[in-house]
């Protein structure tokens, strides 16, 4: 279908002509759409399959603070890569070796490290997950987020407010937190609610087992 000059279609390659804007089916990309400036947001809808042959690069040298502030593709459905850098969304679920990106709705597994902006559902990384704000249940050895509420469960979780649990060695919060951290140490600058651990650190008192 054609509308507005744009074209809708049941398969696509990637990087895609300018004239494509919507995939209602499967897509085969190298991951490199987010490094042209198309007219438009791409929308895929079904399955992309991701062979992207800069992902070793980009795993080495991503910066996971460069948070991304707009969208350049969304993805509803199955995301399949072996690592992606986009400016965009996913809903639905992503497994890869690593992920960029700028949001993440619904489940992903990532072998490595996960870098996004806004993300909610469930989340796996084998090393790191850092985000600016999420509403999520999060699992990886090394969590970060500015803005969390949810679970975050590893060996590192950081955050700066936080509302919800944090389960790990060694849990902290830079601004303030509210809920519950159960951990080896605790730390939070101003803290509301009760801290579990070997020893637990607050605005009020530092104190073993249990601290409030």
């Amino acid at each position: 279908s054609i509308s507005n000059d744009l074209v809708s279609r049941v398969f696509s390659l990637t990087p895609r002509t300018k004239t494509v804007d919507k995939v209602n089916g499967l897509t085969f990309a190298l991951g490199i759409d987010s490094f042209i400036d198309y007219p438009s947001i791409e929308k895929i809808n079904g399955i992309n399959l991701e062979l992207n042959p800069a992902s070793i690069f980009i795993f080495m040298f991503a910066n996971p603070r460069n948070f991304s502030e707009k969208e350049s593709v969304i993805i509803n459905g199955l995301h399949l890569s072996t690592g992606n850098l986009y400016d965009g969304k996913i809903n639905g679920v992503a497994l890869s070796f690593f992920n960029i990106n700028h949001s993440l709705n619904g489940f992903s597994a990532t072998a490595t490290n996960t870098y996004v902006t806004n993300q909610n559902g469930f989340h796996v990384s084998g090393l790191s997950n850092v985000s600016q704000k999420s509403n999520v249940v999060i699992l990886s050895m090394a969590n970060y987020c500015e803005d969390m509420k949810g679970f975050q469960v590893g060996v590192f979780n950081t955050s700066d407010l936080f509302q919800g649990v944090q389960i790990g060695i060694y849990n902290y919060s830079n601004t303030a937190s509210k809920g519950l951290q159960i951990g080896l140490i605790n730390h939070s600058k101003k803290h509301k609610g009760l801290q579990v651990g070997f020893w637990n650190m607050n605005q009020k008192r530092s104190f073993p087992f249990i601290n409030w």
